[in-house]
């Protein structure tokens, strides 16, 4: 019990900072993949969410391939239908789950459990995740981190090729989660220089690297799935939608306003408005 403790402190800390959300109604992107979403009224198009995108339930033009977050809605919505409640509760749920595990990451990477119990509790109050914790539609942020968090558990701190085994399906769920989640072997790899593990170590990873290049392939080359009507959608966001390098350039411009919302979180708030690049 009193190996738990920690954990318990910081669950306890995520419900009470994210204590007011439960009365927020379904906005912007919620209408979509939540209260329009007709694959969600029927068991029956789970072959419908790994075959188009995020937003195709709601008939809506789209390009984020998410099935695993539109699979757990699923699973919400028939259990307790379009209530506001149980899709706060289950995005505080996943990021309580994430708290705890990066507390166990602490520990694994060999830092001290005072810190470790810190680090995660910072991590977890921070006003930087209210974006993603308070907002519905983001729970593909939450269940993305958990799968990244269990593999990085899994492989440290010895890094065996058995572990890889087990690693690279849970990175494969992650990217049906969330497409960020190709940032993963980079992840890998920084823990292994972390805890200066020899240089050969680091070949190892090459299960992750084949699966994220597979992954990426299909996603731009193979996967043909209906993106719905874009002639409505002006003329940037159209290219920003069609064109990886776009996304790519636009991410890496929008990476000094994160920083700072980091060191100085705030004007929080969705839908920032970025210029495509």
């Amino acid at each position: 019990m009193q190996k738990l403790i920690p954990h318990y402190l910081l669950i306890l800390a995520v419900a009470i900072f994210y204590s007011g959300v439960y009365d927020n109604a379904f906005l912007y992107d919620d209408k979509y993949l939540i209260v329009d979403n007709t694959y969600l009224r029927d068991w029956n198009h789970i072959g419908d969410m790994f075959r188009s995108y995020a937003t195709s339930g709601a008939f809506r033009a789209g390009h984020f391939y998410r099935p695993l977050q539109n699979l757990l809605y699923l699973v919400i919505y028939q259990a307790f239908g379009p209530s506001e409640i149980a899709f706060h509760a289950v995005n505080i749920i996943l990021h309580a789950a994430n708290a705890c595990m990066m507390f166990a990451l602490g520990k694994k990477m060999k830092f001290g459990e005072s810190a470790s119990f810190f680090a995660a509790l910072i991590w977890a109050v921070h006003p930087i995740h209210t974006e993603a914790v308070a907002y519905m539609s983001s729970t593909a942020d939450m269940m993305f981190t958990g799968f990244s968090l269990g593999a990085l558990l899994v492989l440290l701190p010895d890094f065996t090729p058995k572990k890889f085994l087990i690693a690279t399906p849970l990175f494969a769920l992650a990217l049906l989660s969330k497409e960020t989640a190709i940032v993963l072997p980079l992840l890998v790899m920084a823990c292994m220089f972390g805890l200066r593990q020899p240089k050969v170590i680091y070949f190892r990873t090459w299960p992750l690297w084949v699966t994220a290049l597979l992954y990426f392939t299909w996603r731009q080359y193979v996967a043909p799935f209906h993106t719905g009507d874009l002639s409505n959608i002006d003329p940037v966001s159209k290219e920003y939608v069609s064109h990886i390098s776009i996304r790519i350039s636009t991410f890496l411009a929008t990476i000094p306003a994160y920083l700072q919302l980091l060191i100085w979180p705030e004007g929080l708030h969705m839908d920032r408005d970025f210029p495509a690049y």
